[in-house]
């Protein structure tokens, strides 16, 4: 592997970084703030725990030995995708969510994940690796089963096929462990940005966890939009201190009870 994995900025085609989406439900064209609030997206509560706990779990067991490894452990995966930006949107859509995180190419490289390797099915290749898997099967120790959780075995198979080469997809064994420096930027509905930006402000000066001042990308943007944005001089850290605006809303319970409650809510912080 390359130290360096960079590709010029006018090879539209490459893509230097790795996505992975939230899983939800709330993602969709024209989709507003209130929107995904009221649709409890499970993506943004997925992304919550992703960036407060600085790992992603591995979702399943995945690759041509997922149901024939002695040990399927070794089967799990973190999955990420190499689409360039500017068609990120149609893995949001995919996923259905707006929410997910990227790294450099470079990063996951070097934490031991890359591309996934096609090997059709019913081609001599998959055929090879058969005979090779079955040899391995009461062996859990066999080195056929570190490999086969980055194969994949597209094609048909009776009235379905398996085809998702367009995902580009990249595979890490295991969890990924990370810190907030090692994130390149955020996937976030750009209506959410100065909302987080003062969340993540609060996070750092209160000391409650991760804080994340990356570039934050819509998923909707176009490359060029991605590339400006990415281009900018980054948020200086440690972030100004956030405000507050604190208001009292009246209750009345109807039977004769009144109050007042004090809400006290973040103010968007702008980007410099």
């Amino acid at each position: 592997m390359s130290k360096n994995i960079q590709y010029p900025s006018h090879w539209t085609d490459m893509s230097n970084y790795l996505v992975h989406f939230a899983k939800g439900k709330g993602a969709g064209k024209g989709i507003s703030a209130a929107m995904l609030k009221k649709a409890h997206d499970p993506g943004y509560w997925t992304m919550l725990s992703i960036l407060s706990g600085a790992e992603l779990k591995p979702g399943g067991a995945f690759g041509i030995g997922r149901k024939l490894a002695p040990n399927t452990e070794q089967q799990q995966v973190v999955c990420f995708s190499e689409i360039p930006p500017g068609e990120w949107l149609r893995l949001s859509e995919r996923r259905k969510s707006a929410f997910g995180i990227g790294f450099s190419k470079q990063f996951i490289a070097q934490r031991g994940g890359g591309p996934v390797w096609y090997a059709r099915n019913g081609s001599d290749q998959n055929k090879a690796l058969k005979k090779l898997m079955k040899l391995g099967a009461d062996d859990p120790e066999n080195p056929i089963w570190r490999i086969t959780a980055m194969i994949d075995a597209p094609g048909s198979y009776g009235w379905s096929s398996y085809e998702y080469e367009w995902e580009r997809e990249w595979r890490h064994i295991g969890k990924l462990t990370f810190k907030p420096e090692d994130v390149a930027f955020l996937f976030i509905p750009e209506e959410l940005h100065a909302q987080a930006r003062a969340f993540f402000s609060d996070v750092y000066h209160n000391n409650t966890g991760p804080s994340y001042f990356c570039p934050f990308i819509d998923a909707k943007w176009s490359r060029s939009r991605v590339e400006e944005e990415l281009h900018k001089d980054p948020i200086k850290v440690p972030p100004d201190l956030p405000s507050y605006e604190e208001r009292y809303t009246e209750w009345d319970d109807g039977n004769g009870s009144r109050g007042s409650v004090r809400v006290t809510r973040l103010r968007r912080l702008q980007k410099e």
